[in-house]
């Protein structure tokens, strides 16, 4: 939610098929994996382990979207296993370089084959593993704060100080976590009921669309060649028609020149920046726009106090 807030377009991806709505409402994009059938979500909500199958699609999928990717964070873990290795080193290889890997999964073994537990490599083409083990450490004013907000919350699972307790022993959450009640060990719990493989829909057959003649076909790829010549031969001809039948003085002439190559200047100015920085950039050139918005006023009705 941070990262789509700060303008970054965010994807996401997992085995449990109910996180889709979930990663959907935080504003990212959810990355599906070409396997039918499969929800993926064990005991107590964590992931469960896929078979041979379902892991070949997923890597599949992986070195697909991942080259694409400036920074990936790998979470994927197995309660007592050892963490999948999601990102091989070929995929790892095909990212840019100055590209980076978290590996929150290092303490298992790590999602990265080239992970190193409590340290930072590079690989041969420029890109950043992380391994760290050790976050809540690092940060401890996040963790505090996460860790009291999940506890606030299970105080009010639990009914809260106006009805602590009362029916909320049997909940699907304070279940599994109570030990002893009363004098009564009720430790293990009971087996959680399996959740039910989604059966997948069949695909609506779309109607055939109508064939279109070859001349058609032979317009659309002229067109899509020569798209940056037909838009510039647009442009000289709508300046040539407004220079001919709009009277302008020389000296607005002279002040349209000048906005139209301050277009073409902050049009590639921006183009070449890492959109990574684009938030920063737009604050610069928001306060560069009104400098130029108060100069193009004095401009033209002179002094300000007139």
């Amino acid at each position: 939610a941070t990262a789509h807030a700060l303008g970054a377009k965010v994807f996401a991806n997992d085995v449990r098929d109910a996180v889709r709505e979930q990663v959907q409402s935080l504003g990212a994009e959810f990355v599906p994996v070409d396997a039918d059938g499969i929800a993926g979500e064990g005991s107590g909500g964590y992931a469960t382990e896929m078979d041979d199958a379902f892991l070949a699609a997923q890597l599949a999928t992986y070195a697909r979207v991942i080259p694409d990717m400036d920074i990936v964070v790998a979470t994927a873990l197995i309660p007592n296993r050892t963490a999948p290795v999601l990102i091989p080193a070929d995929v790892v290889q095909s990212m840019r370089r100055g590209s980076v890997v978290v590996d929150l999964a290092a303490s298992a073994g790590g999602n990265c084959s080239l992970s190193r537990p409590d340290q930072t490599c590079f690989s041969i083409n420029g890109v950043a593993i992380i391994g760290e083990t050790n976050y809540p450490s690092t940060m401890a004013q996040q963790a505090s704060e996460m860790l009291g907000h999940n506890f606030v919350a299970l105080l009010d699972t639990l009914g809260g100080a106006a009805d602590f307790g009362g029916d909320c022993w049997d909940d699907v959450v304070i279940r599994p976590a109570t030990v002893a009640r009363q004098g009564q060990i009720l430790w293990p719990p009971p087996p959680m009921p399996a959740q039910p493989s989604p059966q997948a829909l069949p695909a609506p057959l779309a109607p055939p669309a109508p064939e279109m003649p070859e001349q058609v076909h032979w317009l659309i790829r002229w067109l899509g060649d020569h798209q940056h010549e037909i838009a510039m031969g647009l442009g000289a001809c709508l300046l040539l028609g407004l220079g001919i039948t709009v009277d302008l003085p020389e000296q607005e002439v002279t002040h349209l020149g000048y906005f139209a190559l301050s277009l073409l200047i902050g049009h590639f100015t921006v183009a070449g920046v890492t959109p990574a920085l684009h938030t920063p950039l737009i604050a610069v050139t928001n306060a560069i726009s009104g400098i130029i918005v108060v100069g193009g006023m004095l401009q033209l009705s002179g002094p300000i106090l007139s």
